[in-house]
């Protein structure tokens, strides 16, 4: 299997956007983008993933 990634969006404390890309013995399985936004959250921030 072979898992790859490409970073789209990068905003430093704010959100991360990148799409991800698995395929198996060389034929194409599954393909998803995901968005990481950073909120702040007391004296550190939560993880939101979409």
């Amino acid at each position: 299997m072979t898992f790859t990634s490409t970073y789209h969006d990068i905003v430093p404390g704010r959100r991360i956007v990148y799409s991800s890309r698995l395929a198996a013995e060389g034929r194409h399985a599954k393909v998803s983008v995901t968005t990481v936004e950073f909120l702040p959250d007391g004296p550190g921030c939560r993880p939101v993933l979409t």
